[in-house]
């Protein structure tokens, strides 16, 4: 049994005020706690811990400190992980010792599980907690931790989106070699050597975040994703030429082989790219006529520069060759129309738009006679090594052009050529998602904020690994 408390207990400098019984493990009591110097609210897990009864108990307490010194110091695996403020073993309550493990944490926010049975997640936000649990598992394993107790009754999900993973009362570092006979096991996400008793490991982490994120896609349960001919029929929202990719890494993910697994950084590569096809919350996805044109010239710019190594190309090139990429990709309702003047895209005579200054391209619908079809988005484009003063002057043209029509989509298309945009691209070589906002100053002197967003990244190069070295077309919108 967990150590009972009771309101008004003290463990070290926190109160005790409730108990929070949620049922969320029955591995742990948690409650609800202030820090007494300041009342800021904690909560306080108290463990049934593995090897209580026998003299694995205190190395066990020993491998919690050192997890949890191992998070402080990779600060990149800790924002995945409910924040810790201490462990504590062997406690004295109201006068009593009681061996178990204590463990103070931030309050924990709601379940992933309660989420998903309020059915309050639209297509864009399911793939976006997929896309953040897959990298926070990557980071944890960066860091040589393995966290293994991975379902959605122990993912929380804060009011930013986030996720964050819980319980620590089974994760440990790859150093740590004792064997643990593990004290809880969720049906249907525990990998199935580790129901055969053995050690947690990377492999059964990607188990267990591949079964979690067959819940969270598909509604659906392993065995009935893995029972279909291929899982395709279960991943709706991705356009259909990425889910049988898609569903392939997941149903490697999930192979009794742990060899035939991929790793969470694999993972996390293939959920990033994919996540930024499906509609984001509250945003309308990119252009379908955008994708393909993106990846060709990312292969066109990324040809080039192994022909001429030592030329780079001039921004007039990139232009053409994407103007006829996506010329050839709008079929026969739409029109590109190259080159033209702000001022004519806009019905109401210009809006107030008094220069000449041209975009790089737009595509409308074709109209009927000598009638145009409306406008439907607009695109500059440029080399991402221009000085930033010059991607700010268009992204103020491009935020001017929402302001006086918000109907049309308006995109910033900067090709690196050779090298990594790290203000665009994460550094999996996907869409930085930190990217929201610009204070830019216009030819007047007047600060104006510009909310953008990476909405997609294409690239090519000789290896997967060549992150750094490869070719990019970043595709930025303003919104």
């Amino acid at each position: 049994m967990a150590l009972k408390l009771k309101p008004d207990d003290v463990i070290d400098r926190y109160r005790v005020l409730n108990c929070l019984d949620d049922k969320r493990t029955a591995c742990a009591s948690r409650y609800g706690a202030v820090e007494e110097h300041n009342a800021s609210p904690v909560e306080v897990w108290s463990y049934n811990s593995p090897g209580t009864s026998s003299k694995g108990f205190p190395h066990y307490v020993e491998s919690r400190k050192a997890l949890l010194q191992r998070l402080e110091a990779q600060s990149d695996a800790a924002g995945h992980v409910v924040r810790m403020h201490g462990v504590y073993a062997g406690i004295s309550v109201r006068g009593h010792a009681n061996p178990k493990v204590v463990l103070i944490t931030e309050p924990a926010p709601p379940a992933l599980a309660d989420r998903l049975e309020g059915k309050g997640l639209d297509p864009g936000s399911r793939w976006s907690l997929a896309r953040q649990l897959a990298v926070g598992v990557a980071a944890l394993h960066r860091a040589g931790i393995d966290w293994t107790l991975i379902d959605p009754w122990h993912i929380g999900v804060r009011d930013d989106g986030s996720p964050v993973l819980l319980d620590l009362l089974c994760a440990r570092v790859h150093e740590d070699f004792q064997h643990w006979d593990l004290p809880f096991m969720t049906d249907g996400y525990t990998a199935p050597e580790l129901l055969e008793g053995e050690d947690s490991s990377p492999a059964a982490d990607v188990y267990a975040l591949a079964a979690t994120l067959v819940r969270l896609l598909t509604d659906a349960g392993t065995s009935d994703f893995l029972a279909s001919e291929d899982g395709v029929v279960f991943l709706e929202g991705l356009p259909a030429f990425d889910r049988p990719l898609v569903a392939g890494m997941l149903r490697a993910a999930l192979s009794d082989d742990t060899a035939a697994r991929p790793s969470a950084a694999a993972l996390a590569a293939c959920f990033a790219e994919r996540a930024e096809r499906v509609t984001e919350a509250g945003l309308p996805a990119p252009s379908d006529w955008l994708t393909s044109p993106m990846q060709a010239l990312a292969f066109w710019v990324g040809y080039q520069h192994c022909v001429y190594r030592h030329h780079d190309l001039p921004e007039g090139a990139i232009v053409a060759e994407f103007t006829r990429l996506v010329d050839a990709e709008i079929g026969l309702q739409r029109i590109v129309v190259r080159e033209p003047m702000y001022r004519d895209l806009l019905a109401a005579a210009g809006a107030g738009w008094r220069d000449g200054s041209r975009c790089d391209l737009a595509v409308r619908g074709r109209g009927s006679g000598k009638q145009q079809g409306p406008v439907e988005a607009v695109v500059e484009v440029k080399r991402a090594s221009v000085p930033d003063s010059v991607i700010d002057g268009d992204l103020l043209a491009l935020h001017q052009l929402k302001k006086a029509d918000p109907s049309i989509r308006a995109f910033l298309l900067l090709v690196a050529q050779a090298s990594w945009p790290r203000r665009w691209v994460s550094h999996l070589g996907t869409a930085n998602p930190d990217v929201e906002s610009f204070t830019v100053v216009d030819s007047g002197g007047h600060e104006q904020e510009v909310n953008v967003r990476v909405r997609r990244v294409t690239k090519a190069a000789h290896s997967f690994r060549s992150i750094s070295t490869a070719t990019y077309c970043c595709l930025l919108e303003v919104l």
